[in-house]
């Protein structure tokens, strides 16, 4: 399995006391073995022996804020 992220931020300070920030995040998750992905439509013997991690995930979103210091 491997991980990669990335992101990018910003901070506008507009008084002394008060920031802005704003951001963009993502991770990718590769060679994952997902639990829908493990078993098949019927449970018998051999139901959970072997491993398949072929499955990737992306995670990424927006975030923003402010932050005021008193």
């Amino acid at each position: 399995a491997a991980l990669i992220e990335g992101g990018a931020f910003v901070r506008y300070f507009v008084t002394p006391r008060l920031t802005l920030r704003a951001g963009y995040e993502f991770w990718w998750l590769y060679g994952l073995g997902l639990p829908t992905h493990q078993f098949g439509s019927r449970l018998n013997l051999n139901s959970g022996r072997n491993f398949q991690g072929t499955q990737d995930l992306f995670l990424y979103g927006a975030s923003g804020g402010f932050e005021y210091v008193f």
